[in-house]
């Protein structure tokens, strides 16, 4: 499964953290899809050119959402 095309810095999911009408075992399904990642956590690394599944994927998320100690 490939994530939709999505500008940068443009979210997919609802205030609440999920899509519309998504459940926590979506978003579970959705993070086997993509290596551990949302969508929009995916989106926000493709958009800061790193892949999901390079070795400091996590830690530059981290840094995107402002969680990095």
């Amino acid at each position: 499964m490939h994530a939709p095309a999505v500008a940068c810095g443009q979210g997919l999911a609802d205030s609440d953290g999920y899509g519309s009408d998504a459940t926590y075992e979506d978003e579970v399904d959705e993070r086997m899809d993509n290596m551990g990642f949302t969508r929009d956590e995916l989106n926000d690394l493709l958009c800061q050119g790193v892949k999901p599944w390079d070795e400091d994927a996590w830690d530059v998320l981290a840094a995107l959402q402002d969680d990095y100690y």
